[in-house]
């Protein structure tokens, strides 16, 4: 229930942004992050508010745990941080640099959607 759930908010978040005006900004699809390669494949959806991350991680490190799947949530211009775990500075590699500009500061939130819990953000 939980992956159709995902695969539902990604297809309505992937309409969105592709009806919207701001279209041509619009990036999304596959890669790995050559210095974490334990992320997994990471599925990406950006555009100029932010962007999103979903993937499962193949070993255990920092937040995340091997197996689970997580959504991670990332913000450019927020008014209230109160709730959002940052800031932190967008990497010049991929997939961080085909949603974002490099340098960009950003707001985070982790979702464990295995277990149905944010494990940074909404504290």
């Amino acid at each position: 229930m939980k992956k159709f759930l995902i695969g539902l908010v990604f297809a309505c978040l992937l309409l969105l942004t592709v009806s919207s005006p701001v279209q041509a900004k619009t990036v999304s699809g596959e890669a790995n992050d050559p210095n974490a390669l334990w992320l997994g494949t990471i599925k990406y959806l950006g555009n100029p508010a932010g962007y999103h991350f979903w993937f499962t991680p193949t070993e255990t490190r920092a937040w995340y745990t091997i197996g689970h799947t997580y959504h991670n949530v990332y913000k450019f211009d927020l008014k209230d941080t109160t709730e959002w775990c940052g800031p932190a500075t967008v990497p010049d590699r991929e997939p961080y640099n085909l949603v974002a500009t490099p340098g960009t500061q950003v707001y985070y939130k982790i979702y464990d959607v295995t277990m149905d819990a944010y494990v940074c953000g909404m504290e």
